[in-house]
């Protein structure tokens, strides 16, 4: 895009102890040249993309000019950022560790748990085989263990329906 311009009245100018050659890239620079050279003005759009955590080198040097010890400074601000993410990542990491050891810890408490009702169970059923009353022995044994399997069974769905939303 490419137009035609009278030349500027007047022309800004940058502070008086930065140049031209300080602010603009050396591409630019030569750009400039040209156009001054030439009684009209072309209007030239031009960009740069930088992408990353520090600038350019180049703005890094011209940093140092507006800020004294500027490259330094953002430097040292980057390498902050840098150890702050690494912190954070670190405590996470802990943070999911810790969780997954609780968790474990709490199953195998509920399992133990559930043997623990089972033998208590089976030995107050073998009580009752013992004393000839076997419909007990029966019914206590069988409604144990459904209900066991039931909490186990509804535990597996329960789980796999909150793996499923943290995906």
């Amino acid at each position: 895009m490419m137009q035609e311009h009278e030349p500027p009245k007047q022309k800004e100018t940058a502070p008086s102890h930065i140049t031209e050659s300080e602010v603009l890239a050396p591409e630019e620079q030569s750009l400039l040249q040209e156009v001054e050279r030439h009684p009209k003005v072309i209007s030239i759009l031009a960009s740069r993309h930088h992408q990353g955590p520090l600038p350019t080198p180049e703005d890094l040097a011209h940093y140092n000019t507006i800020i004294p010890n500027g490259a330094e400074r953002i430097m040292r601000m980057a390498e902050k950022e840098q150890a702050h993410r690494i912190e954070l990542n670190k405590n996470e990491q802990v943070g999911k560790f810790e969780y997954l050891k609780a968790e474990t810890a709490l199953k195998s408490n509920g399992q133990w748990f559930a043997v623990g009702t089972i033998l208590l169970f089976a030995i107050l059923s073998g009580m009752f085989v013992y004393h000839a009353q076997y419909i007990y022995a029966f019914w206590i044994m069988t409604g144990s263990l459904v209900a066991i399997v039931a909490i186990f069974v509804t535990g597996k769905y329960i789980e796999r329906n909150q793996t499923d939303d943290y995906e």
